[in-house]
């Protein structure tokens, strides 16, 4: 009966109770959401990242570019001419992972790759001057060594890299 002589006790105890709930809540979440997102970004087994990760489901598309150097005689002799360019053709690069080729009793996941390679008309020529790209970025790191800071030796080596293609090979 003492709860009648005063109806707004409970409703007292009750809203605090829930402040103080409300409260803890509010200063917990952010921590248990980090611990949360740690345990499910992890790369281990059972997490939903690492499902994703395993299934990656997005094809990879690349296109490479290639040019012909049409002026190679003045940048190899040293003039001031900046190099002129012209796209000869571009290689397309399709990739994606293919589940459940089955196989002598075992599901193999392979990547399937497929590749486009189309001249373009008018700009084919048997004798191509190219920078090999992958040698000009060691050019780049030797340029920065200590025996390699003459000009005339970088140049030298710089001159090298143009290569001669024949286009006939790649028909």
């Amino acid at each position: 009966m003492a709860f009648r002589s005063k109806p707004g006790a409970i409703q007292f105890i009750t809203g605090g109770f829930l402040c103080i709930v409300a409260f803890v809540a509010i200063l917990s979440f952010p921590k248990l959401y980090k611990v949360e997102l740690q345990h499910e970004i992890t790369l281990m087994n059972n997490t939903l990242l690492f499902d994703i990760w395993k299934d990656f489901p997005i094809p990879i598309y690349q296109k490479f570019y290639f040019f012909n150097i049409t002026n190679s005689e003045h940048y190899l002799n040293n003039s001031d001419e900046k190099m002129i360019v012209q796209e000869v053709w571009t290689l397309h690069v399709f990739s994606r992972w293919v589940k459940g080729e089955h196989h002598m009793g075992r599901w193999h996941d392979y990547l399937q790759r497929s590749e486009d390679f189309p001249f373009r008309a008018g700009t084919i020529r048997k004798d191509l001057k190219m920078i090999s790209y992958v040698q000009l970025t060691d050019l780049m790191q030797l340029q920065l060594t200590w025996w390699a800071r003459k000009e005339s030796y970088v140049q030298n080596l710089v001159n090298i890299e143009f290569t001669n293609l024949d286009l006939e090979n790649y028909h």
